[in-house]
């Protein structure tokens, strides 16, 4: 199990599937002045996972709960033991800055 810093949020999709996102230690690789020649480190990275509702025992189910109740299901039913993470790429490209550019908006 990974160590869980910040669980972000909870969503269910229409299949019933419960997502959640969270912060989770030791998931994103730090790639700043590192070589081949040192060993990797890693950093806390935002990740998700979806929990199908088969996991819950019979006649429970994600629809219709509120965050506290979705919250305190996953704890009730270990739903977090075990479970896979995939990490989620975030996108920090920003508008302003373009890090390509030639110089040419340089002000001194």
């Amino acid at each position: 199990m990974h160590e869980i810093i910040l669980i972000e949020e909870f969503t269910v999709d229409r299949a019933g599937n419960l997502n959640i996102v969270a912060i989770l230690e030791n998931m994103g690789v730090c790639t700043h002045q590192q070589t081949h020649l040192d060993p990797p480190e890693f950093a806390p990275a935002r990740c998700k996972t979806t929990i199908c509702p088969e996991s819950l025992p019979v006649g429970i189910n994600f629809v219709g709960k509120t965050t506290d109740q979705l919250e305190e299901m996953v704890n009730r039913y270990c739903l977090l033991v075990n479970q896979e993470w995939e990490v989620l790429i975030e996108d920090n490209s920003d508008a302003d800055c373009d890090l390509n550019d030639s110089g040419a908006r340089m002000f001194f």
